[in-house]
């Protein structure tokens, strides 16, 4: 998703980084011929406002009279919603009616967005969504947001404040005297979603978290394989840039944390936004992920050393680098599923450090991506 470009005099050769960049370049291309993409905009005279949505594929669930649309995307931006990187939007449709609920699919892996299989209870102010799927959700504080409850109740209590929708499918909506909701208010009681019903016991939420988790790691491994093969002297190069420069590393870490949202939106708001943000936000989810890869190799040199650019030795020092990040995530997912508090509180304790290693080796990795970019 978009990237640094260097001016380098013409000639007629091509360097190594040059000829992975064009394959990278060369496999987006493809991928975007190939996958089915919606572009959606929609404009009001009273209130100019555009809707945008990019998704390369979907899914759609049917049982009878009900269907649920899941769709993944590159971004999202909906009325006054900020831009969302890899969005999920799922509609839910039957004779009842239906109801359209646009997510960050980023929000899946951490502890505070989806929540599965057990009640929520909101009692403080919280900025964002609050979503639970095969629960039930309690509102006594202020929610800067919309509430959505699929296969659940909702209950707004009298000092409950709801700035965006509250909208259960497959439950109720109840509210108390004082609750204030800004939105719409809507429940479809009716319609009985499929599968959510296997989601009902804090169990088997764990365990649908495990498979969130497992699927991730193979899509790492799949990356890893293709960068490995394809692109072998810019993980190498990264790997580099992770333990020698540092400085600059996080120093084009803090620049673009400055520099990519106000880009997005100036961007967004302009015509060749249409063009130009699918690709800034493909180009830092790449950069990230490549800079992942990078730490995940300069990790894994604690178990073997040195950094080469042979694909067998670089494709397991990617996967034990990785495995030192990812493991305390899993063996912590199962630690919850068991029935001992202090196993549970020790597995929720290893998937807060390991969410936090793998979320701050991506971001550092990004500045050591783009430092080895400029020195490249």
């Amino acid at each position: 998703m978009g990237g640094v470009v260097h001016a380098r005099p013409a000639g007629p050769t091509m360097t190594g980084s040059t000829r992975w960049q064009s394959r990278l370049v060369t496999c987006v291309l493809a991928l975007s011929v190939a996958l089915p993409v919606v572009v959606a905009a929609q404009t009001s005279e009273e209130a100019p406002a555009r809707r945008l949505s990019l998704y390369p594929g979907a899914i759609q669930i049917r049982e009878g009279d009900l269907a649920i649309d899941v769709a993944f995307g590159v971004l999202d931006e909906a009325d006054e919603r900020a831009w969302n990187f890899l969005p999920i939007r799922v509609a839910v449709s039957g004779e009842q009616g239906g109801a359209t609920l646009a997510i960050n699919g980023l929000s899946l892996l951490t502890r505070n967005g989806v929540r599965f299989g057990r009640e929520r209870v909101v009692d403080v102010s919280l900025e964002g969504d609050v979503i639970n799927v095969g629960g039930s959700i309690v509102v006594t504080g202020d929610v800067r947001g919309s509430v959505w409850a699929f296969g659940g109740d909702i209950s707004l209590g009298p000092s409950s404040r709801v700035s965006g929708d509250v909208i259960s499918v497959g439950g109720q909506v109840t509210s108390e005297a004082g609750a204030v909701v800004v939105g719409n208010v809507q429940s479809l009681p009716g319609l009985a979603i499929p599968f959510v019903g296997s989601l009902s016991s804090p169990q088997a939420a764990i365990t649908f978290r495990f498979i969130i988790e497992a699927l991730s790691t193979l899509l790492f491994l799949l990356v890893l394989f293709l960068v490995v093969h394809f692109g072998s002297p810019a993980l190498v190069g990264t790997a580099t840039a992770v333990a020698r420069r540092w400085k600059d590393a996080l120093l084009y870490l803090l620049l673009s944390v400055v520099v990519v949202p106000v880009a997005i939106a100036l961007l967004a708001a302009s015509v060749v936004g249409l063009v130009f943000v699918p690709l800034l936000a493909m180009g830092v989810v790449a950069i990230g992920y490549l800079g992942l890869l990078g730490v995940s190799v300069r990790a894994g040199t604690l178990f073997r050393s040195p950094v080469d650019g042979a694909a067998g030795p670089l494709y397991l020092r990617a996967v034990l680098g990785y495995a030192l990040l990812k493991v305390p995530m899993l063996v912590g997912l199962l630690f919850q599923g068991l029935t001992a508090t202090l196993l549970i509180d020790i597995g929720v304790v290893l998937s807060a450090i390991s969410s936090v290693l793998i979320g701050a080796a991506a971001a550092y990795g990004f500045g050591a991506t783009l430092a080895y970019r400029r020195s490249a």
